[in-house]
């Protein structure tokens, strides 16, 4: 993939959650990147890193591996530090690569540095705490990659070729691997693997088109290896592939060279006694690997190396080599599989059914997370979920794919939720292995979950927070468009704001007010959900009412929905600041005069103008940007400026004791700015003077 976009992150400020753009935090001392395998990590660090001057991109295990007094120019660069994960160590040492980075870091005098990992190899606080501990590392930010957004799916389609981008997700979205779209190396494997129309059904078929197409293709970077190549089958090919992304990925290699070497990090192809030399020369000139500035050839992605290397184990396997034997290669002296294997041991469980229960007693977590577990047979699949249980801790089911978090779901593991869900156990083990499966029932279709069991969990407040959250996706998701859905909805829509359903962050509320607006919650009626003063609004509650509500709202509804916030009053308008909803005001006063027409009273509008009224109302930038927007539509309305006039005046003068208080003062200072910010009419002076004596006679107060 040629084309590469800007990434947007989630980032927690002060408890609340928000989407930010990756290059706000350019000027950070230090940030951790999170993401999922192959979410683009590396290339979203290679774009900053050039946008960011004196700046070097360092994979993780160069930068631990290499000396540093050959790498003097690092003490004054901004240092990407890239793959943390790729270099932890098995699991009773997994904090060592994190110390062996922040001491360099320490020796360097504390240069400002990224550090990017997989999200579920992430320690969490033990890992932030050794950062902040450092010296001279106080706050630092942790952001996780969000997928990629709609538009940026299509240009990146568009950059791979694909005719129609938007057909290439429809398609994608009814055969249900929507998952794989927001993920850019999945993304592109996806397009490989129907480039002959031909659809996978699930990751590990996609893989096996993709990496069959990607074995079809000469690379044009390895034209400098001189040699003769002669005619050999894909699978031929693709078997010497694995045996190499194997031997790397067990010999903790960093790449393959052709020719003798002393680099301790490369694997020399001479040295590969039982190799079908041929084969692997052919599969190092394909796009199966990459050519390096040194020569040297690695795999495209990580992820591509343990299927292609998995496959290859799992062959030998079958060819009368001890799975316990290949097993052994991969686990500690613990017997649990090593961090950096995981994703080679989970692609094994999918390909090799003898080492299946194996690798679920050690690593179940890993084998549903990295690879594929969509073809387990029911009892595997069972005993995998009944083994999540007993890692509780790791399961982190926020940070799951959306195709693994699918793979989870057939019948029979719906039934085994069902379970789960009418009994009384609520351990943490419980919890965790519900709260994963519900996440995984709201993305896919075709099964027949109990609605009514899952509404019951939502109303459940012996479950957690989250895995009520994760009940409620599911129950909106398999609700669908259906009609006969809609009245429990509602009515758990009211519990909630009426309080009879426990919601204190707000994420019920805010999830139920997406879904049901604007078709069965109108423009007329959504103000009666907002928070009362002084409750917590964050995560999708804040989003909701900052962002969603004008992004649902069509044009038609606008004028609806300003309508009605008209109607509940100044008080109901006070707080607002408090809820940071000065923003969305005044981006829906601007859509609303832009969906008006001359046909709108100019009574109206002054009603509209007002609604900008109210103390705090923002910062000094935000009120010049926000009115100027109106004022610049306003001042094109010359006449409409002079209406606006005469009634702001008229109300502050429609009194019978003509008294003018100081609050009806500042509303009209308020309107006045915004109708003539941009500028007075040019004949504006000699029009009041032409009313004011055309209406001494009647009205000689104005």
């Amino acid at each position: 993939m040629s084309l590469m976009v800007p990434r947007s992150v989630t980032v927690v400020d002060d408890g609340r959650s928000r989407s930010a753009s990756l290059a706000e935090f350019r000027s950070e001392r230090a940030y951790v990147l999170l993401g999922d395998p192959g979410a683009g990590k590396t290339e979203a660090f290679r774009m900053e890193s050039r946008a960011v001057p004196g700046s070097s991109l360092v994979p993780a295990r160069r930068f631990i591996s290499r000396s540093l007094d050959r790498h003097p120019e690092w003490k004054a660069e901004t240092l990407f530090i890239d793959g943390l994960d790729e270099v932890r160590a098995g699991r009773p040492d997994a904090r060592r690569p994190m110390d062996l980075i922040l001491e360099r870091l320490e020796h360097l005098g504390s240069p400002n540095f990224r550090i990017s990992c997989r999200a579920a190899d992430w320690l969490g606080r033990n890992d932030l705490q050794e950062i902040v501990s450092t010296a001279g590392y106080g706050d630092v930010r942790i952001l996780h990659l969000e997928p990629l957004r709609h538009e940026d799916i299509l240009r990146i389609l568009a950059d791979l070729g694909v005719p129609d981008p938007r057909g290439f997700l429809g398609e994608a979205s009814e055969r249900g691997l929507e998952g794989l779209l927001g993920n850019p190396h999945s993304l592109g494997l996806l397009v490989k693997a129907v480039a002959a129309d031909e659809w996978p059904r699930d990751r590990r078929t996609t893989f096996e088109l993709a990496c069959r197409a990607l074995a079809r293709e000469r690379n044009d970077q390895h034209r400098a290896v001189q040699r003769s190549a002669p005619l050999l089958s894909l699978d031929r090919i693709m078997a010497a592939a694995g045996h190499l992304s194997a031997l790397l990925l067990l010999s903790d290699k960093g790449h393959v060279s052709i020719d003798p070497s002393d680099d301790p990090d490369s694997l020399c192809l001479e040295d590969i006694a039982d190799g079908d030399q041929p084969a692997l020369l052919r599969a190092l000139k394909s796009n199966l690997f990459s050519v390096r500035a040194d020569g040297g050839f690695t795999p495209p992605h990580r992820q591509l190396s343990e299927f292609l290397g998995a496959h290859f184990l799992h062959a030998r396997i079958d060819s009368g080599v001890p799975a316990s034997r290949v097993l052994a290669l991969m686990t500690g002296e613990d017997g649990v599989v090593v961090t950096e294997l995981r994703g080679l041991s989970a692609w094994l469980a999918a390909f090799d059914r003898s080492s299946r229960r194996s690798l679920i007693r050690t690593d179940p977590v890993g084998t549903a997370l990295y690879g594929d577990v969509h073809r387990f047979r029911s009892a595997e699949l069972e005993a995998l979920i009944r083994a999540f249980a007993e890692r509780a801790d790791e399961i982190r089911a926020w940070s799951w794919p959306p195709v693994a978090l699918a793979s989870l779901i057939d019948s029979h593991t719906v039934q085994l939720l069902d379970g789960y869900l009418a009994d009384e156990d609520r351990g943490d083990g419980r919890q965790a292995v519900v709260g994963l499966l519900l996440r995984g029932l709201a993305q896919v279709s075709g099964v027949h979950p109990s609605r009514e069991r899952l509404e019951q969990a939502v109303r459940d407040v012996t479950w957690r927070p989250w895995v009520r959250q994760s009940a409620l996706r599911a129950l909106l998701h398999h609700s669908g468009s259906r009609e006969e859905g809609v009245p429990t909805l509602r009515e758990l829509l009211d519990d909630v704001r009426g309080g009879r359903v426990e919601d204190r962050d707000g994420e019920l509320l805010g999830t139920l007010l997406s879904a049901l607006y604007p078709d069965h919650v109108g423009p007329e009626e959504i103000w009666d959900y907002l928070s009362p003063p002084g409750s917590s609004i964050v995560g999708t509650y804040c989003l909701f009412w900052s962002t969603r509500l004008l992004e649902k709202t069509s044009r038609s509804g606008v004028i609806a929905l300003i309508d009605a916030l008209v109607a509940e009053g100044r008080e109901f308008r006070q707080d607002f600041p408090d809820h940071g909803l000065a923003d969305m005001v005044l981006a829906l006063l601007a859509r609303a005069l832009a969906a008006s027409n001359e046909a709108t009273p100019v009574a109206t509008l002054y009603d509209w103008l007002e609604l900008m009224d109210f103390e705090g109302f923002g910062s000094a930038r935000t009120r010049r940007a926000g009115t100027l927007e109106v004022s610049r539509w306003l001042s094109k309305r010359r006449s409409l400026q002079k209406k606006l006039a005469l009634e702001g005046l008229g109300r502050q003068l429609r009194r019978d004791d003509l008294e003018v208080r100081g609050d009806n003062l500042y509303r009209a200072q308020v309107v006045r700015w915004t109708v003539f910010g941009a500028g007075a009419p040019d004949d504006f002076t000699e029009w009041c003077l032409r009313h004011a004596v055309e209406m001494a006679g009647t009205r000689l107060e104005v």
